[in-house]
């Protein structure tokens, strides 16, 4: 099998499509190989890890991904709702998806951009030591 090389926009850049309609495995067709690298930035990031990690859970994903969305709509004020923990949510969905090796798993074939804020200066990390590093550096926002 030869290599595939996938790049992730971030998650707002992304046109999801209705739900029972198209779905992860029609709209993403290539994840379903075994790819040789991903890159991404912010939700594009989690996306990437997820395919470099456990694309077998993309399905899993992607029902997570939509019941998300549907707790964080019911919120009165969204995600900024008082008493609405969006990140620990989010962080839970994540951690019973990624596997527990994920990180070894992820090292130089995840490359996650991040982006310094006051230097302007861009950064891809690829070496993961844990997977709770794993988990840090892709909660980390595209600029810091």
């Amino acid at each position: 099998m030869s290599a595939l090389q996938l790049s992730s926009l971030p998650a707002g850049s992304w046109d999801l499509p209705p739900r029972g309609g198209g779905g992860v495995p029609q709209t993403l067709p290539t994840t379903r190989a075994c790819p040789g690298a991903c890159a991404g930035a912010s939700g594009g990031a989690l996306v990437a890890a997820l395919v470099v990690t456990a694309p077998e859970k993309l399905e899993e994903c992607e029902d997570f991904t939509f019941s998300f969305a549907d707790a964080v709509r019911r919120q009165p004020l969204g995600a900024v709702t008082p008493g609405f923990d969006f990140m620990q949510k989010l962080r839970e969905g994540i951690d019973g998806i990624l596997p527990s090796d994920a990180h070894s798993r992820a090292t130089d074939r995840l490359f996650v951009s991040l982006t310094h804020s006051k230097t302007g200066r861009n950064l891809l990390v690829s070496q993961f030591n844990s997977r709770e590093e794993l988990l840090k550096v892709r909660q980390m926002p595209s600029r810091p």
